[in-house]
């Protein structure tokens, strides 16, 4: 049995521009994507999730802040993203603090040890410090999916460059093809936020 879901991707609330730019239109950006981003939320009728970042940066402003929460309360799940997120130890995030008020947030208490979350039958594997843990994070998940199916239908949500191996070169990570076929007996969609170019691959699986 499937469910209808609503996703959407990359908000970045609170981005800033100085380049090119006046103090003016750089506040226009930033009321101009909470406000694509609240009407996602407020147009539809589903349960909503975000596929990863939320905000454009790991800290903000209390405005930022504020736009974050009101976005993120009113989703089901929020999936941390590469810019959600930061190696330096001891840092609340902004996604941090916003999961202490509440927000439904997956994101890894620790980002150098594999992990997932499970809402129902929907998976997350949130950013992760490498390559490495981040496939570990994806497997584990598949796992614990093919171990439960219960009729419902499986998805899996990442934030993540698809079949890009140049993509683990930066701090962003990577699904590839052959991992998406080696789990894809556990999952009925593999859907994923990051890339800026939407696709949709191996017979309508992965959906990017």
């Amino acid at each position: 049995t499937s469910m209808d879901i609503t996703l959407f991707t990359d908000p970045h609330l609170g981005t800033e521009r100085q380049a090119h730019t006046t103090r003016a239109s750089a506040k226009l950006l930033q009321t101009a994507l909470y406000t694509a981003a609240m009407n996602v939320i407020q147009s539809s009728k589903l349960p909503v999730y975000c596929l990863g970042d939320l905000v454009d940066k790991a800290n903000n402003n209390e405005a930022t802040v504020l736009q974050a929460y009101n976005v993120g309360i009113a989703c089901e799940g929020v999936l941390s993203g590469n810019h959600d997120e930061t190696n330096r130890e001891g840092v609340v995030t902004t996604l941090g603090a916003l999961a202490e008020m509440g927000v439904r947030v997956c994101a890894a208490p620790d980002i150098s040890t594999p992990y997932f979350d499970c809402f129902q039958s929907i998976y997350m594997v949130p950013h992760h410090a490498s390559q490495e843990l981040f496939e570990q994070g994806i497997r584990d998940a598949a796992q614990h999916a093919a171990e439960t199916r219960d009729g419902l239908a499986s998805y899996l949500m990442l934030h993540c460059n698809y079949d890009f191996t140049l993509a683990i070169e930066d701090n962003t990570l990577n699904l590839s093809r052959e991992l998406a076929e080696e789990i894809g007996d556990a999952f009925d969609y593999i859907f994923i936020g990051h890339e800026h170019n939407g696709g949709t691959y191996l017979d309508g699986k992965v959906v990017v």
